[in-house]
């Protein structure tokens, strides 16, 4: 993703440009990428793929499947002592394997999908909920904008048989850089969030000025945006409702505010804990920032010594999802309420929900739900 092409787009949060000032180092050490899974498989230094499991001690066994998800159960993936599988499965082949630890099993795989073109494009598969169950992979997908995607990164995409590309991006974002959903002969849903009144001269002007405080616009605007999203995220929730909406990507430009929300919303109607539907918000960092200071610098050369202010343009922090998830909390009576009252997603359209994202669960009439509000 090229920074200045964000610019040019005006990417947005809600209604606001995500802009900060630093004086400090652009961007703290991450630390090791967050394992949200009882077992992930991420890529390692040394080009190969990693099985990292969240409890330590031994690592169970892995079964690789085929092209029609038949597992091979009678030749066990050979896993080194670090985790790492043969040179083999290569990384940016995207395989899926069945991973057996005790008496659980589960699918694991990539979470990120390794493409060129679009460095957070996630798969929302292997998060486990509060009552045990796990989001089925190959199912519903996240991401920013598609428009660099290269050839290979297309023919990775076409495997999964998408339905459905939800868009959240403005008229002029998608002008600028529009989604191949023809050519991949996908269902597109354009259902903008976001004002169009921010120039990119009005972001330059903004940029020079010494007295600008963007951390407050950027918090005003994660406030804001419960209330101001409404109609759209209602007609998401009515998409993601839809069966044959499935293989579903939704996106924005950078695919961590407003798909950050999004997801934040639907992970919470399934019944996953609001800790690990912040850490999985907070994953943006780790797939985007590692790129940013090479744009940043590239930004140099049209914003000068002002090109640092847009570092955070890039980044998601805890505080900024808080202030959503505050007035959920305070002015809409919880994430449940919130759902129901706002969103039109109840009990039952839950119930739903979780029947067509999460492995194994059969729908229940008239169910208990366990809050998410506690």
């Amino acid at each position: 993703m090229n920074i200045s092409k964000w610019i040019s787009r005006g990417a947005i949060l809600g209604t606001t440009i995500l802009m900060a000032c630093h004086s400090e180092p652009m961007f703290d050490d991450l630390g090791p990428l967050p394992i949200l899974a009882d077992a992930e498989l991420v890529p390692h230094t040394s080009g190969r793929l990693q099985l990292k499991a969240q409890q330590k001690g031994t690592l169970g066994q892995l079964f690789s499947l085929d092209a029609e998800g038949q597992a091979d159960y009678v030749h066990p993936v050979e896993l080194d002592t670090a985790g790492l599988l043969p040179a083999s499965f290569r990384v940016n082949a995207h395989p899926h394997f069945v991973y057996i630890q005790g008496k659980d099993t589960q699918m694991v795989a990539q979470r990120r999908l390794p493409l060129d073109g679009s460095y957070n494009f996630r798969d929302m598969g292997g998060i486990k909920t509060i009552d045990g169950y796990t989001v089925k992979f190959n199912k519903l997908f996240r991401s920013g904008s598609l428009a660099d995607l290269s050839e290979d990164d297309k023919a990775l995409l076409n495997t999964i048989n998408f339905s459905t590309f939800f868009d959240f991006r403005r008229h002029e974002e998608i002008e600028a850089e529009p989604d191949p959903w023809e050519e991949m002969g996908v269902n597109y849903l354009h259902v903008p969030i976001g004002d169009t009144s921010l120039s990119r001269d009005k972001l330059i002007e903004l940029i020079q000025q010494d007295t600008f405080q963007p951390e407050q616009v950027l918090i005003k605007g994660n406030r804001d945006f419960p209330k101001i999203t409404q109609p759209q995220f209602t007609q998401y929730f009515e998409t993601l409702l839809k069966p044959d909406s499935y293989p579903m990507l939704y996106h924005c430009t950078a695919g961590k505010d407003r798909t950050g929300l999004a997801s934040v919303l639907v992970l919470s109607a399934i019944g996953v804990d609001r800790e690990t539907v912040v850490q999985d918000y907070l994953l943006s960092n780790h797939h985007i920032l590692p790129f940013a200071e090479e744009q940043l610098q590239k930004a140099a050369m049209i914003f000068g010594d002002n090109a640092h202010k847009l570092g955070p343009l890039m980044e998601v922090r805890a505080e900024y999802i808080q202030q959503a998830l505050n007035v959920i909390d305070n002015e809409f009576g919880g994430m449940d309420n919130y759902l129901e009252t706002a969103l039109g997603v109840g009990p039952t359209e839950r119930e739903q929900l979780k029947g067509l994202l999460l492995d194994g669960y059969t729908p229940v009439q008239d169910s208990v739900m366990i809050s998410l509000d506690q």
